[in-house]
């Protein structure tokens, strides 16, 4: 069914290949009998007829021809015509087969970009970098990986031998200047000035990333007579939940990851300091990646739990609660994205339009069947995208 808010008066209808009856309806009144299978709100105020086309991976585009006999309220979805979204995906897949299926599905429903952190498959650039050469236009990026243990020009000759190997723009570097627990407790590395430590790590790291030839003194990183020979382009993102990372985002990296960002952290805190700094130097606008849990369910207490359920450990780590309480958030349930359909793309929107460029999206399952709440969800954020 295609519908606007409130009761629905059917008018045309259409079978789709596997002959279920689409209804377009509007205004009022009752349905005829039968089974609701599903619900498509679209951005129209009077929808009077439905068509379906066959899209990659036979996904099915709902078309509309609208008449607007009585307009929904001004801040109403189906008033405002909800442009497409640049929504990427998280990826977690067990095998590098895997991995590449989860790229071509994801390209295939018309998502912008997947995601992985730097666990997946122990280190993910070089499965990244075979997906790459499988798909042809989605973007595949890291979020993110960690600079501590990693010397930037090493880090720079791996992610432009995986962009090399991929043969094509596309893979992108999400860098994180990780936690205490793990450069400290892990690796026994000292994290007196993370802010300083990777402020020094981007200045070489960018440097080597743009071909050009790099020697610097810093008190914790350096660099003499470094070059990578970088044949494809990496942009470069980086994970700043505080002013100083802002700034080097904006002045050194092509933008930043926020994990956990609400709309008013992105507003009030990121996106103008990001973009003040890119300015400064005169460089172009930089990306905001949004990093959030979303989940698609009717039961708002439920998906809460849920989300609370497989939550990470971001609540105890100062570097994510830093960005939560910025934004009003005290826990990973607060941050998340849930609700219903014309609700989680309100609350997606609101992130774009308070800077957002790409959102990255977890998704959680809510509910006894997990594999149904998860393309219940995803099939709202791939109609979303185009």
């Amino acid at each position: 069914m295609v519908t606007t808010e409130g009761p629905a008066l059917p008018d045309n209808t259409t079978v789709d290949t596997e002959g279920y009856l689409w209804v377009a309806t509007h205004d009022g009144g009752e349905m005829p009998d039968g089974t609701l299978n599903r619900c498509v709100p679209v951005p129209a105020a009077g929808p009077r007829s439905v068509a379906l086309r066959r899209r990659r991976r036979a996904r099915e585009q709902v078309s509309v021809d609208s008449t607007a006999v009585a307009p929904p309220p001004a801040d109403s979805l189906q008033f405002r015509k909800v442009l497409p979204m640049r929504i990427g995906l998280t990826g977690r897949p067990t095998t590098t087969e895997e991995l590449v299926e989860q790229a071509k599905a994801a390209e295939a429903d018309g998502f912008s970009s997947v995601w992985y952190d730097s666990t997946v498959l122990g280190d993910p650039l070089t499965a990244m970098a075979i997906a790459g050469r499988e798909t042809s236009t989605i973007e595949l990026g890291t979020a993110v990986l960690q600079t501590y243990p990693c010397h930037p020009l090493l880090q720079a000759n791996r992610a432009a031998a995986a962009a090399e190997a991929m043969g094509r723009p596309g893979l992108l570097l999400g860098l994180d200047p990780s936690h205490e627990p793990v450069a400290s407790g892990m690796y026994g590395l000292s994290y007196d000035h993370p802010g300083r430590n990777n402020e020094e790590y981007l200045r070489i790291l960018t440097g080597l990333l743009r071909s050009k030839s790099v020697t610097f003194e810093g008190t914790d990183r350096t660099a003499r007579g470094a070059r990578v020979p970088a044949r494809q382009p990496v942009p470069v993102l980086l994970a700043a939940p505080g002013p100083r990372l802002l700034r080097v985002a904006g002045e050194l990296a092509d933008g930043a990851v926020l994990f956990m960002a609400s709309a008013r952290a992105i507003e009030t805190h990121a996106a103008p300091r990001l973009r003040a700094a890119a300015s400064a130097v005169g460089r172009p606008v930089p990306r905001i990646v949004a990093g959030v849990p979303v989940a698609v369910h009717d039961d708002i207490a439920e998906a809460r739990a849920a989300t609370a359920e497989t939550a990470m450990i971001c609540e105890g780590l100062p570097n994510y609660r830093r960005i939560m309480e910025i934004g009003g958030a005290h826990s990973e349930a607060d941050a998340a994205i849930l609700g219903d359909e014309n609700s989680v793309t309100r609350q997606l929107q609101s992130l774009l339009d308070a800077g957002a460029t790409d959102i990255q999206v977890f998704t959680v399952p809510v509910g006894p069947d997990h594999r149904q709440s998860r393309r219940r969800t995803r099939e709202l954020l791939a109609s979303l995208t185009s």
